[in-house]
């Protein structure tokens, strides 16, 4: 490997001298010849790379720097790659998890079989790139094979020079290649929720490097993302209707390009609130590739078009404790600091538990709500919620919701939750706390729950 190692002091010192522009000239007599030339890594060390496995080369620049007090002199390094009886021996020496990669993995020219190579500096320069090959193929393979997983297999490159100094701080590189096979995904995926008037939504779909090739993605909306998302988020989005999007469907990545632009139109008008299209890439038409893990979700947030001027006379609340806090009008008198209080003794409650019976002027068949917990005290958030909507003859569930409990826990705290859909229109639900801190609210118990304000959107 490296036969002469000098001291980092007198390298940092000999760079120093020529940074600051301190000529031969006035050191000649001070700084003995071997000083003039030092060469090094600019990135010394390890160094991962990622190789894809459609390509037969992928092509790794490195960089050799030279410093020194001597910018005028002229001078040759070489790069080349350990032998693995002095990698064996560096290891022992060192103690690094690694292993050898095969030869037959790399070379500094694209056939193979070349494990070093010349760098000549001329005066004035200060750095060359040499460039190593590392062939996909070969590294899929021994990967494939390789099942050491206590070693990661690198390649050893050591700097040499016979005629200047190597910075012996900077004259080893270990680079490690991952193998992966390229993923086509969403480059700006996850959740754009549009400003008020924004109508589309530009997803870009892409690989990471420029594509060798033509690559047909299909795009589609799938429920379960939203669901995964709802549930992991504590969140509540609504899915939105089939009528209200456009521009989703089947795009090319041509040859040459690195992404592709899809528009995403929301007709405003039928997307209703709190709604949004989940997206996920589910085919491509070349094998040799992965599709990404990321998914989109593109919505619209405009509730406060919608927002229902919720009055006490709207509101029965069979469980209310008029003792404590301002009774029914606490839920809507526009102060949060006011608030409602269910009963809290031990009272038998039917499926419905602990609810509110809310009748509206118009028919809707879409909720959402802005919900604020007690200011004044802690226990009893709400931590789930179904609502029911009456069809003229029965009492209907549409939502069974426990993003509650996962928002509230403290009190004085607001929460956004909705679009709820229902699939037909009601002008009268029931808005019923199943679940609060203290436990169930069905049945015998003396659990409760608290609001400060609740605001009602609906459409």
């Amino acid at each position: 490997m490296m036969k002469t190692k000098y001291s980092a002091y007198t390298v940092f010192a000999a760079l120093v001298l020529l940074q600051l522009g301190v000529s031969c000239s006035e050191n000649y007599d001070i700084y003995p010849d071997e000083y003039a030339k030092v060469m090094m890594f600019k990135e010394s060390g390890v160094k991962n790379i990622t190789v894809y496995s459609p390509h037969a080369v992928s092509s790794i620049p490195i960089s050799v720097m030279k410093g020194g007090w001597d910018s005028k002199s002229v001078s040759d390094a070489k790069v080349r790659v350990m032998t693995e009886a002095e990698f064996n021996q560096w290891l022992m020496e060192s103690g690094a998890g690694y292993s050898y990669l095969p030869n037959n993995c790399y070379s500094f020219t694209t056939d193979g079989g070349t494990l070093e190579q010349t760098v000549s500096f001329v005066e004035d320069e200060g750095y060359k790139f040499v460039t190593l090959n590392v062939f996909p193929p070969e590294v899929g393979e021994f990967m494939d094979n390789y099942e050491d997983v206590s070693r990661t297999p690198v390649i050893p490159l050591v700097l040499e020079s016979t005629d200047g100094l190597i910075d012996p701080n900077n004259g080893d590189m270990f680079i490690i290649p991952e193998y992966k096979e390229p993923e086509v995904g969403f480059l700006n995926g996850g959740v754009c929720i549009l400003e008020d008037g924004q109508n589309s939504y530009t997803l870009n779909i892409g690989l990471p490097f420029e594509s060798e090739w033509d690559i047909t993605c299909k795009v589609e909306v799938d429920p379960s993302v939203l669901e995964d998302y709802n549930k992991n988020q504590a969140t509540s989005f609504g899915l939105m209707p089939e009528d209200a999007y456009s521009g989703i469907g089947t795009v090319e990545l041509a040859k040459g390009e690195q992404s592709v632009a899809m528009d995403v139109k929301i007709d405003l008008s039928k997307a209703g609130f709190r709604n949004v299209v989940p997206l996920r890439i589910t085919t491509l038409s070349l094998d040799g590739f992965e599709i990404g893990d990321a998914t989109a979700l593109v919505g619209i947030d405009n509730a406060s078009q919608f927002k229902i001027n919720l009055t006490e006379d709207m509101i029965v609340a069979p469980d209310c404790y008029g003792s404590d806090g301002k009774g029914i009008p606490g839920l809507c008198d526009g102060d949060p600091s006011t608030h409602f209080h269910a009963k809290y003794y031990s009272r038998e409650l039917d499926s419905f538990g602990s609810y509110l019976e809310i009748t509206l002027k118009e028919e809707v068949s879409e909720l959402g709500f802005d919900f604020y917990t007690r200011s004044s005290y802690g226990n009893g958030y709400v931590k789930r919620v179904q609502l029911y909507a009456w069809n003229g003859s029965e009492w209907v569930m549409f939502s069974d919701c426990d993003a509650y409990g996962k928002i509230f826990h403290e009190r004085g705290q607001m929460g956004s939750l909705g679009s709820f859909h229902c699939p037909f229109k009601f002008n009268k639900f029931r808005f019923c706390v199943i679940e609060g801190d203290g436990g169930s609210l069905i049945g015998n118990t003396s659990a409760f729950w608290s609001c400060g304000e609740i605001i009602l959107y609906a459409r």
